[in-house]
Parts: structure tokens; C-alpha cells; sequence
């Protein structure tokens, strides 16, 4: 087998939030990973150590409500740093997030809620 096609073949697994996330924020934790810029101008640096903190933190939340791997969990947030934590959280512990956008109406939300078999919300 070529190089190439060692290159080109998927792992086995992959889990965003350990293979990226953690592994990033333990070869350089101060890192910025993240900057976010509010409606004022004013921007919030976010490094990879704050982001896996405050991933490994909504796991556990996440995994204290009962939700098990497999499980679809709706993540209803604006585009803001705690939307990528939200994401990775949900990676992290083998959820499959079901990303909505806050502009949707109460009935899309309901709609996407039952469609997918959501067991959860993240707003």
C-alpha cells in the first residue's frame, strides 16, 4: 500500500472533541483557539485549555442528565463560543448534536425535536 493511501484512509475512530480538542490543549493549552467578537467590538479570547475546561464540564453535565452515547441532543444557541463547547461537549461524549439556529420558530424547533428523536436540548 502506498503512502497515499495510507494518507487518505480514515481512522478507525474519531472523536473531535479528544483527537482535536484535548490533544490541542495539551500540546499548548494557552493557545488561542477561539475569538469571538461581540455587537460592541469587543473581542473574547478563548485558548484551547478554556476550551476543553469548559468542554469536560458540560460533559459531565450532559452525562449527569442521563443521556447516553447515541442519543441526539439539540443544541439551540447563537453562533457564540459556548455553541462550539456545546458541539464538542456533545462529540465528546458520543452524542450526536442536532444543531439549530435561534432564529427557528417554536413549531421548527418542535419539528426538528421530533424528527430527529432529540432526548435533549442544549439552550
Amino acid at each position: 500500500m502506498s503512502d497515499t493511501e495510507d494518507a487518505t484512509r480514515p481512522p478507525a475512530s474519531f472523536n473531535f472533541a479528544l483527537d482535536v480538542v484535548e490533544a490541542r490543549a495539551r500540546e499548548a493549552p494557552g493557545a488561542r483557539a477561539l475569538i469571538a467578537v461581540g455587537a460592541n467590538g469587543q473581542a473574547q479570547y478563548w485558548t484551547y485549555g478554556d476550551i476543553a475546561s469548559a468542554v469536560r464540564r458540560l460533559t459531565a453535565a450532559l452525562a449527569g442528565c442521563g443521556l447516553a452515547q447515541g442519543e441526539r441532543v439539540l443544541v439551540l444557541l447563537p453562533r457564540i463560543p459556548a455553541w462550539h463547547i456545546a458541539m464538542a461537549a456533545c462529540m465528546r461524549l458520543g452524542l450526536i448534536p442536532v444543531p439549530c439556529v435561534s432564529q427557528l420558530t417554536a413549531a421548527e424547533v418542535a419539528y426538528r425535536a421530533r424528527c430527529s428523536g432529540a432526548r435533549g436540548a442544549i439552550t
